[in-house]
């Protein structure tokens, strides 16, 4: 409800900033902020759109300089929205499997980054962001309803600079039979138009946090 004093930056038109205002970005980072800090003012200084295509629904992130009133010095913001991560889990012979996956990841310059399910909330809402990653990701058909939380609320990641709800799902698990599991296993997925290339894994869910970090004695399927 306060007023806030916007300036644009060099790269940054007004029809971003509309855009910005009509998007679920900047609500959902209002959303999730303490009521006890005011922000007075804010230096908007880059927006980025999924395939350079400006329209509120492709905002990726914009990044911002903030003055608080509760607070002496100006400080970084960066509006990304939460993150949907999925960890399915199939019963198979007496054992339990989940899906990781191995994906290039240039930003940390890695080719071989080991991840669960994961993406993006983009407005969509947990679920439905948990339900689409895990059918682009590794091909698994969910419902919204199906899926089960791991936590009361978002667990918010904040590393001092970039600001993510995170929030975790599983499901009931499912049974399924050997051929059906090695048909999970080395599947290539991804959104190409986005520059993903992804290979999934199926491991042991008692060896996923050995795996995750890349122990090679964690078990893929037998």
């Amino acid at each position: 409800n306060c007023k806030v004093q916007m300036h644009l930056g060099d790269q940054v038109t007004p029809l971003d900033l509309f855009y910005l205002i009509q998007s679920t970005l900047l609500r959902d980072w209002e959303r999730c902020g303490d009521p006890g800090l005011t922000l007075t003012e804010m230096w908007l200084q880059f927006v980025k759109y999924r395939n350079d295509d400006p329209k509120p629904g492709n905002l990726l992130f914009a990044t911002a300089l903030g003055k608080f009133k509760e607070i002496p010095y100006t400080v970084a913001i960066v509006m990304r929205g939460g993150t949907s991560c999925m960890f399915p889990i199939f019963e198979c012979e007496g054992e339990e499997y989940t899906i990781g996956t191995i994906q290039a990841r240039p930003s940390i310059l890695s080719r071989q980054w080991r991840a669960g399910i994961a993406g993006m909330v983009d407005g969509k809402g947990f679920k439905v962001a948990g339900v689409a990653e895990s059918l682009q990701e590794a091909g698994i058909v969910l419902l919204p309803n199906q899926l089960i939380p791991l936590v009361d609320r978002p667990i918010q990641l904040s590393p001092g600079l970039l600001h993510e709800p995170w929030m975790p799902f599983t499901h009931k698990p499912k049974t399924i039979s050997r051929p059906e599991l090695d048909l999970l296993h080395d599947r290539n997925r991804g959104e190409l138009r986005e520059g993903e290339f992804i290979t999934t894994k199926v491991v042991k869910v008692a060896d996923f946090p050995d795996w995750i970090m890349g122990d090679p004695n964690a078990h893929f399927v037998d």
